[in-house]
């Protein structure tokens, strides 16, 4: 059986002991990397700050939408988060219900936009329903980041910005509404 050589570095030549080197340097660097990663604190938390003053908050939406002659509740949940709902007079048309939803709609993103104690909000979300003389019970849901809204009203976006930035869902519930699936006879 043949003998094998002893590892002598003297044997080595000059680009092999440099990338050995090399080697042993990068391996120091990441040993370095992981010890620096396991001893540092922990990251700050992404979550947004909670309202400042969620009472204030809610009196100064709810003077808001009185003063635009809209009556609701305005709520916020621990994460912050605003919650305004707002039901609409009964007996509109449907011509007239659709644009009184859309114009409230509106009319709600700017009262809970602009008050200091609400700033820390992450986000909006209105709900408002309207009762038809079918029996059915429309509800347009909207939410935005509160960031957004602060934008629009100082002017940095317009309303079509913000318009693209709001989500917007209809949801239709029983009576004889005939847009509505589940009250379409089989």
């Amino acid at each position: 059986m043949p003998k094998i050589p002893r590892f002598n570095p003297a044997h080595l030549r000059t680009h092999q002991r440099r990338w050995l080197v090399g080697l042993a340097v990068i391996n120091l660097f990441l040993l370095a990397l992981v010890v620096w990663l396991l001893v540092r604190p922990p990251a700050a938390s992404t979550i947004p700050p909670a309202i400042v003053d969620s009472e204030a908050c809610r009196r100064a939406i709810a003077a808001d939408l009185a003063e635009a002659s809209l009556s609701g509740k305005v709520g916020t949940t621990p994460r912050g988060i605003i919650r305004l709902e707002i039901v609409l007079p009964p007996g509109l048309s449907e011509e007239a219900m659709e644009a009184t939803m859309e114009a409230t709609m509106w009319i709600a993103l700017e009262a809970s936009s602009g008050h200091p104690a609400c700033l820390g909000a992450p986000q909006v979300q209105v709900a408002i329903t309207a009762h038809q003389a079918g029996g059915s019970t429309v509800t347009l849901r909207g939410q935005v980041k509160q960031a957004d809204l602060e934008a629009w009203r100082a002017g940095e976006i317009g309303d079509d910005a913000l318009a693209q930035r709001l989500t917007l869902i209809r949801q239709t519930i029983g009576g004889d509404d005939l847009s509505n699936p589940a009250s379409r006879s089989r």
